[in-house]
């Protein structure tokens, strides 16, 4: 996804989801890992770029103990994150 600066308000949470695969079979499948490629970041995650956030938890979470955890990314120029597929993430709004 991309965003205007100006229209940075962050990317709402969500799994990231074969929408193909889910409207053919009906089934949720998710992406073994997922990834971020900032290519513009700001100069080390400057306030004009939102966070990436991902929680531990995913749709097969089952007790309330998951998704309590959550790590948080500041885009920096020409950087890449990656995490797994399965997991509840977005981004934060610019402060």
């Amino acid at each position: 996804h991309t965003r205007p600066t100006s229209a940075n308000l962050g990317h709402q949470l969500h799994f990231d989801t074969d929408e193909a695969h889910l409207k053919q079979t009906k089934t949720i499948s998710h992406p073994i890992v997922s990834s971020v490629l900032y290519i513009t970041g700001g100069k080390n995650g400057s306030k004009n770029s939102g966070s990436t956030i991902i929680f531990d938890q995913s749709p097969e979470t089952k007790t309330k103990a998951e998704g309590t955890r959550c790590w948080f990314n500041k885009p920096k120029n020409n950087s890449f994150l990656m995490f797994p597929g399965n997991l509840l993430h977005g981004v934060l709004p610019c402060p």
